[in-house]
């Protein structure tokens, strides 16, 4: 009897109050005998045990009294071989509950796991992927750059050629800048000199023709009247006219030096007599 009632405690039949039966060879629960009897003629009793699949804490602690009788399952077996096969079965069951009541939270924590994994997993395919299109990005930026660096490096090389012909066009212009002043005095010069030409030319053909038989005291005289007669017919001449300036140069008279020609202006002035006519000229040696 004891048996059905962990049958009853199983399939959560309805059972007696606790109550001591003294009557056993030891002490035990009194089996509910009412509930037993409708067990008993309960057709489906074998099919509905092996269907139980939930059990909770309740129904352990309430069999564990009954899996305690050491000799229950022997006395069980010589009353009937049914009961005792039940006996077992419910051992059985109680054993898979308690190891199941440890594995559970294992396999919780395994199936967590494994959760936690996948979700990893796939965070972790979407991240490759991404860090795939961002490599692929960051090759095209990089081509891109390298072209860029290429064009920039390509406009600076255009820029510094530009540059120094802009900085050499600049020297050159300041240096023409420069000249242009001078280019503008010479012009001025070259004007005066024009204006001035028939004076001097008149002054430079009288000192050639007439001068040369004379000391230079004589023909400084002789250049000053004809100076006034010349500025009398307002007849334009060089300021401070020099004859010796007019018809040579310093280079020339350097020359003369160096082949033993006196350094006074008489000496030059025959120099330049002598050379500057076309007929002997007529030269008194002091």
């Amino acid at each position: 009897m004891i048996v059905l009632d962990m049958a009853l405690i199983l399939m959560k039949r309805r059972i007696d109050p606790i109550r001591i039966d003294y009557n056993l060879d030891e002490p035990f629960y009194a089996s509910s005998k009412t509930e037993i009897l409708r067990l008993l003629n309960f057709s489906g009793l074998l099919s509905t045990l092996l269907t139980i699949r939930e059990l909770n804490d309740e129904i352990i602690e309430l069999l564990a009294p009954y899996s305690e009788i050491k000799d229950l399952s022997e006395k069980a077996r010589k009353a009937y071989q049914d009961l005792a096969t039940l006996k077992t079965w419910t051992d059985k069951i109680q054993s898979y509950h308690a190891i199941n009541k440890e594995v559970i939270p294992i396999k919780d924590k395994v199936q967590k796991a494994e959760n936690s994994l996948r979700k990893a997993s796939r965070k972790l395919a979407r991240a490759e992927r991404e860090l795939e299109r961002t490599e692929v990005g960051l090759a095209k930026c990089q081509n891109d750059f390298d072209v860029a660096m290429q064009t920039k490096q390509a406009y600076q090389a255009d820029y510094d050629a530009l540059l120094k012909r802009r900085n050499d066009a600049n020297t050159l212009i300041s240096g023409l800048t420069g000249e242009k002043i001078r280019w503008n005095e010479q012009n001025k010069a070259f004007e005066q000199s024009i204006e001035k030409l028939i004076g001097n030319s008149i002054l430079v053909t009288a000192f050639l023709s007439y001068c040369g038989p004379y000391n230079q005291d004589f023909r400084q005289r002789m250049l000053n009247e004809w100076q006034k007669q010349i500025q009398q017919r307002t007849i334009p001449f060089s300021d401070n006219f020099d004859i010796i300036e007019k018809l040579n140069d310093e280079a020339t008279i350097g020359e003369w030096n160096l082949q033993g020609l006196p350094n006074d202006d008489l000496s030059i002035q025959n120099g330049i007599i002598a050379t500057s006519n076309y007929r002997y000229p007529l030269l008194i040696d002091p």
